[in-house]
């Protein structure tokens, strides 16, 4: 059963998407010094990174595609292959001299004629680099049985019950936190699965309309993170990769959710018409104090144009939606700290106005 979580979470990525996942996916299994190398000055491959194998330490190359590739997608491909065979230079922690390997990783698989593309390649280069596709059931074995990290084990029974509850729609806040617990491990090992896990969880929970609760999965994977290293000084290196995989998670979706903010019209009549459903008169303050939770927690999170895009956001909030100085209980009360550090970065005398209404309807 975790066998087809996990091909539902991977068939469902975009490419920028699959990025977070698969780094992820190789830190689970044991490769280090991995770099994201995607963008204009990719010279054909999307990952580097290193592994020790068999007593030999090999220099990866990876090419990453979402979905199924036949013939023509294969010639594309092909070509960026044959950048990482002969590529030299382009990168300070690429070492050319040792032993390289290319991969073409996929979320799908190779369809009609490009298997055969691919083993003829692979014969024809040998000497020169070892050529590897891994399709999406090898990126399942990876997430679900690496000895040090995988999804299976004490995560796997947690995590078919969080799918199952979002699919029904009775996946809550109470239940997320709880689920998080079980991300603490004893180590830096555990880091890799508690992430994966996060990755999976946040997808589905932004697919079923949740994406508030999506955002949220970030500072969870934060939170636990670095209490699985509670003490360690200085902390290692997989934390603070972890630890920045849960920021991503947050601003990612948060900003998901500025967008749609953004696009209803100014006021707190045409936000409450937007959102108005039968219960609008509890979930109209609930929903204002969740944004500007979010967003403030987001906007802390980044620095420049984004930072600014957040706080933006939430000053309108605060000076638009009276829900905002509303909580309906005192559950609510964390939710107005994010917000209130990140606009007394701009306008204090705003946050004071807005605590006293607090205070006045309390």
């Amino acid at each position: 059963m975790l066998d087809s979580v996990i091909a539902a979470y991977l068939e469902t990525l975009s490419e920028v998407e699959f990025f977070d996942a698969f780094a992820a996916i190789l830190r689970a299994n044991g490769f280090y010094d991995i770099h994201r190398t995607h963008g204009t000055g990719e010279f054909g491959r999307d990952f580097i990174a290193k592994r020790l194998e068999d007593g030999v330490i090999y220099q990866y190359g990876i090419q990453t595609k979402v979905g199924n590739i036949g013939l023509n997608g294969w010639r594309e491909v092909r070509n960026q292959i044959e950048d990482i065979r002969l590529m030299t230079n382009v990168n300070p922690n690429f070492d050319q001299d040792l032993p390289r390997k290319g991969v073409l990783a996929t979320t799908g698989r190779l369809v009609g004629q490009a298997p055969t593309g691919a083993d003829n390649y692979r014969q024809q280069f040998a000497a020169e680099l070892t050529f590897e596709v891994w399709p999406i059931e090898h990126l399942i074995e990876m997430m679900v049985d690496a000895p040090e990290s995988g999804l299976a084990g004490e995560l796997e029974v947690p995590l078919i019950g969080a799918v199952a509850a979002i699919h029904l729609g009775t996946l809550r806040e109470r239940q997320l936190d709880e689920l998080s617990l079980s991300w603490i491990g004893h180590g830096v090992a555990d880091l890799p699965r508690s992430a994966l896990a996060a990755l999976v969880i946040a997808e589905r929970l932004a697919r079923s309309d949740r994406r508030d609760l999506a955002c949220l999965v970030g500072p969870h994977l934060v939170r636990s993170t670095w209490a699985t290293v509670h003490g360690a000084e200085p902390p290692p290196p997989e934390v603070l990769a972890t630890a920045d995989l849960g920021k991503a998670i947050l601003v990612r979706h948060a900003r998901a959710l500025l967008e749609e903010y953004a696009a209803v019209p100014e006021g707190s009549t045409a936000f409450l018409g937007a959102t108005i459903d039968a219960g609008a008169m509890l979930t109209y303050p609930v929903r204002c104090l969740r944004l500007l939770e979010l967003f403030g927690l987001a906007g802390l999170a980044e620095q420049g144009e984004v930072r600014t895009e957040f706080s933006d956001a939430c000053e309108r909030i605060v000076r638009e939606l009276p829900g905002a100085s509303h909580p309906p209980s005192d559950n609510w009360a964390v939710a107005i700290v994010p917000g209130a550090i990140l606009l007394s970065e701009r306008d204090p005398d705003l946050v004071g106005r807005w605590l006293r209404q607090l205070c006045v309807w309390l």
